[in-house]
């Protein structure tokens, strides 16, 4: 190992030791662990946000049991694999398509759709002989963040199950609130300024179908050769951010279109380690629990909290069992009133009432009149519903 592979492994633990901890608590913070319900980037995300939430037709503030979660993302799969299936076998009649690329074939589009659906992205074919500009950005692109979103979401789900068990809470949150949420606040930024640093290095990102140039050894016969070009830069920042694979080019990331130079190599394989690490860091800065949930445990306990210390303390003879508090108010001033005609004579006084266990006080058939208790029932005869 030469002394510039020892720089640049540090580099990147340096690079990863730096970004980390800030990029977990965003992550913590964009799922909820803030106690005011607040979000990072509300101003900036929230509109578009409530955009998708009114498209879709979805109740941010519903939050979904396990069986709702886990139907809602196999559904949003189904749905994206046989849309991105769909565009694959129709690529030929599609835009963006200056190289007249033709349709995949079916079970090479089945294989793509769901592999890249699933977050898989084994990639089976050269993507500059084979994908048309419009099927990498808007199906395998789209996809790498997507997939990557509902990775997010999964996580969530899995750490909201764990630990909601102790509160005894049915649910997980809301599928798509955690899906688009990650795509929009986490990944579509963190690609945003990956991409434009990438183009910074050189990697390719334009719309043209590829530049012919003049070789220069021609004693092979060929004395042109087509460099092929599209929007590279744009995939490959979402690749590595989102753990994805099926880069534009077939080499991926080893290709020098889509690295070129070693400042390229470190930065791209920070950006595919940065949010695993991230994660951790997140579930220990507070993610599991949903805003609404936190929010409200808290709440309560504050005021909770409040209300015992401003009380008064309680009489010795109120009732201090737990079932005399679900009692309503009648029944209790009813125990006060009789208390205050004992103390007042209108009762007898050679003790004070006291309250049953169902925080009843004791009947009286009238002014004088002996308490009712067990032995003048059992006098009366009514003794055997009284055992």
């Amino acid at each position: 190992m030469s002394w510039q592979d020892v720089l640049e492994a540090a580099v990147l633990v340096l690079l990863l030791a730096v970004t980390v901890p800030p990029l977990g608590r965003y992550i913590a913070a964009v799922y909820g662990s803030r106690a005011d319900g607040s979000a990072p980037g509300d101003r900036v995300f929230g509109p578009l946000e409530r955009g998708l939430y009114r498209i879709c037709r979805v109740d941010a503030r519903r939050e979904q049991r396990w069986n709702v979660y886990a139907i809602s993302l196999l559904a949003f799969s189904l749905v994206s694999m046989l849309f991105l299936y769909a565009m694959l076998r129709l690529q030929g009649s599609l835009p963006f398509n200056p190289t007249d690329r033709d349709g995949v074939s079916p079970t090479g589009a089945f294989n793509i759709a769901v592999s890249f659906v699933t977050n898989t992205n084994w990639q089976w074919y050269s993507g500059e002989v084979a994908m048309s500009h419009f099927t990498q950005m808007v199906g395998l692109a789209v996809q790498n963040f997507v997939s990557a979103g509902v990775g997010f979401a999964v996580i969530v789900a899995i750490i909201r199950g764990i630990t909601r068990t102790r509160h005894r809470s049915r649910t997980l949150g809301n599928f798509w609130v955690d899906m688009i949420r990650g795509t929009v606040r986490i990944l579509l930024p963190l690609s945003f300024i990956f991409a434009l640093v990438l183009v910074s290095q050189g990697v390719v990102q334009n719309f043209s179908g590829g530049t012919t140039a003049t070789v220069v050894d021609v004693a092979s016969g060929t004395t042109e050769q087509l460099l092929p070009g599209g929007p590279a830069a744009s995939q490959i920042a979402i690749k590595q951010i989102g753990t994805n694979g099926g880069g534009f080019f077939n080499a991926n990331s080893a290709h020098p279109f889509e690295n070129p130079n070693g400042l390229s190599n470190i930065l791209e394989m920070w950006a595919i380690l940065v949010i695993p690490f991230a994660l951790v860091v997140a579930c220990s800065a507070g993610m599991p629990l949903s805003r609404r949930a936190s929010t409200g445990r808290r709440a309560t306990a504050a005021r909770s909290t409040r209300w015992r210390a401003s009380a008064p303390p309680m009489p010795t003879w109120w009732p201090r069992s737990p079932a005399t508090t679900r009692q309503g108010p009648s029944r209790r001033g009813h125990a006060r009133r009789q208390l205050a005609g004992a103390r007042s004579g209108d009762l007898p006084t050679r003790s004070a009432p006291r309250v049953d266990h169902r925080g009843r006080a004791p009947q009286v058939a009238g002014r004088g009149a002996p308490w009712r208790h067990g032995a003048a029932r059992r006098r009366r005869g009514d003794g055997a519903r009284d055992r």
